[in-house]
């Protein structure tokens, strides 16, 4: 993982290979087999040569986040944007605080050129990084877009965006006042 970060490659590939070969007797043990499998699916998106058929490792077993999210940079980087979406949507509805997850969501969205939810989901990841005032000025944007071009997204669109921008200017509002009181 060294190695791969510093963007050494080939060096990278002989120690993947050496932890596949001294892993191997343990192939019955899934969670061994599928970090192997992961951290080669990272060398591959982080080299830019990510095959296929490799983003779809089975993560099915596993409640792993940074499985998701690799898993997801992969799909993305092999252009399938569609399948990030699938995924990363059901587990931002059940992990609303997770800023990397939504900023994958955002880049699905985009891949898509579903700008207004691109643009929600940067502004959640604001939201889950408690920074209201970027997330309403996003939010804002969206609204402003969806109203001089109704086209770019659908009433449900209209209708989420709308709402939530009602929701984090109370929390701007609720901020700024915590903020003013702290002061004093």
């Amino acid at each position: 993982l060294a190695a791969l970060k510093s963007r050494d490659f080939k060096t990278a590939q002989v120690y993947a290979d050496r932890l596949r070969a001294a892993v191997s007797g343990q192939a019955a043990d899934y969670q061994v087999g599928k970090t192997v499998a992961l951290l080669e699916l990272e060398m591959a998106r982080e080299a830019g040569t990510v095959p296929a058929g490799a983003a779809h490792i089975d993560i099915s077993k596993t409640r792993s986040r940074a499985a998701l999210l690799l898993q997801s940079r992969a799909l993305l980087a092999s252009g399938q944007p569609k399948d990030v979406a699938s995924r990363l949507s059901t587990w931002v509805a059940d992990r609303p605080k997770d800023s990397a997850a939504w900023r994958l969501l955002a880049v699905a969205y985009g891949n898509q050129n579903l700008t207004a939810r691109a643009i929600r989901a940067d502004a959640e990841a604001q939201v889950a990084q408690l920074d209201y005032p970027a997330a309403l000025d996003r939010l804002r944007a969206a609204q402003a877009m969806l109203r001089s071009n109704p086209a770019s997204g659908d009433f449900m669109d209209a209708s989420i965006i709308d709402t939530r921008a009602r929701q984090v200017e109370a929390l701007v509002k609720e901020q700024a006042a915590q903020d003013k009181s702290d002061r004093k």
